[in-house]
C-alpha cells in the first residue's frame, strides 16, 4: 500500500522562519505494524512520529524544517529490525535539492532501536504545484508535483430536438456534487449549449440536467441501442455518461440529449456498393458487410 502525504505548512510566519526542508519516503516490509519511526529537532521538537498499519506499506512526506541536526530514531518491537523472510528491501531515504542525498539508510538488520543524526542545511523550499504544461493550472515555477493538474473540458449539448420546456441545462458529476454548479450557456442562440469545466486526470462518469434536476438523462436500453452505447448503469439504476482525462484538454463533440450523438444523426450502412446501403444514414456503424449491390463481396461466394 502506498500513502502520499504532502505536509505543507498553511501560515507564512513559519515558512519563513523554517530555513530549510527535506523529501522523506520510507520503506516498511512484511512486518510494518512492529516498526515506527521519530524524527526529532535537536530542541526536542517532533518533525514526523509515524507507525504503519499494513504490511509493505510505503510513507512519503515533505518536511519543513529549520536547519542543523535532525534526530532519527528506528523502532522494531520484534528487536530483529526491518527485516522479513522475503529479504523485502526497507529503509529511510532523506533528500533535497540543495543536499541531494542526505540519508539513504538500509534498515535490514537487527535492532529494537536503531539511533542516528543528520544535519540539514539551509535550503529554499520547494515550490509545490501542478508541473504539466498542458494543465489550466500549470505552474511553470513548481519544483515538485502535488498532483493538482486540471485539464480543461470542453462540452457540448444541443437542445433542438428537446421536447420540453427547460431553462438551462447543466454537466454533472462527482466532481461536483451532482449539484448545478456547471451551467450550460447558449452563446449563439441557436440550441447549441456549452461549457467548459477544468477536471483531474482520470475516469469519471457524468451527465447532462435541466434545472436542478427537474430533468436528467435516462435513456433506456443502453445495453443494446447502439444511439446510447456510451451510457452505463450505474448500481441504483441509473444511466451516466463516461469520460476518461488523460492529461491534455478534451473537447468532446455536441451530443443531442440522451444520445451518443448530434440531433439528426443516424446510424447504418454508408457504403452506396453495399446491399445494406442506407442512403440517410450519416454515421457508418460498420454493418456495411458485402460490396456490391447485390450482396457479392470478398465475404460471400457464389
Amino acid at each position: 500500500m502506498k500513502k502520499l502525504i504532502l505536509l505543507i505548512l498553511l501560515i507564512p510566519q513559519l515558512v519563513i522562519s523554517q530555513d530549510s526542508w527535506f523529501n522523506l519516503e520510507v520503506q516498511f516490509d512484511q512486518w510494518a505494524p512492529s516498526e515506527s519511526f521519530v524524527l526529532m529537532t535537536q530542541n526536542g521538537d517532533t518533525l514526523v512520529n509515524y507507525q504503519p498499519t499494513v504490511q509493505y506499506e510505503f510513507y512519503q512526506t515533505l518536511v519543513f524544517a529549520d536547519s542543523g541536526d535532525v534526530n532519527l530514531s528506528l523502532f522494531d518491537s520484534f528487536g530483529d529490525g526491518w527485516i522479513d523472510a522475503a529479504n523485502t528491501p526497507a529503509g529511510i531515504l532523506i533528500e533535497n535539492d540543495c543536499q541531494g542525498v542526505i540519508l539513504d539508510l538500509d534498515a535490514t538488520f537487527a535492532f529494537t532501536q536503531y539511533d542516528t543524526i543528520i544535519n540539514l542545511l539551509p535550503c529554499p523550499p520547494p515550490i509545490i504545484g501542478c508541473m504539466d504544461p498542458n494543465a489550466v493550472n500549470y505552474d511553470s515555477t513548481a519544483t515538485i508535483d502535488d498532483g493538482s493538474c486540471l485539464y480543461e473540458v470542453d462540452f457540448s449539448l444541443n437542445m433542438n430536438q428537446y421536447n420540453g420546456s427547460f431553462t438551462t441545462p447543466y454537466v454533472v458529476g462527482p466532481f461536483n456534487n451532482w449539484t448545478d454548479s456547471n451551467p450550460m450557456v447558449d452563446v449563439y442562440g441557436n440550441g447549441i449549449w456549452e461549457t467548459t469545466i477544468a477536471l483531474p486526470a482520470g475516469f469519471t462518469v457524468w451527465k447532462f440536467m435541466l434545472d436542478n434536476f427537474a430533468d436528467q438523462e435516462l435513456p433506456t436500453n443502453v445495453q443494446n441501442d447502439p444511439m446510447v452505447s456510451c451510457f452505463i448503469l450505474d448500481q441504483y439504476g441509473f444511466t451516466n455518461r463516461t469520460l476518461d482525462v488523460q492529461n491534455q484538454p478534451i473537447t468532446l463533440p455536441t451530443y443531442c440529449w440522451e444520445s451518443c450523438y448530434d440531433c439528426g444523426e443516424v446510424l447504418g450502412c454508408t457504403d452506396p456498393t453495399s446491399n445494406l446501403y442506407n442512403p440517410w444514414a450519416t454515421i457508418d456503424d460498420g454493418t456495411c458487410t458485402a460490396s456490391g449491390p447485390t450482396g457479392c463481396g470478398k465475404t460471400k461466394h457464389i
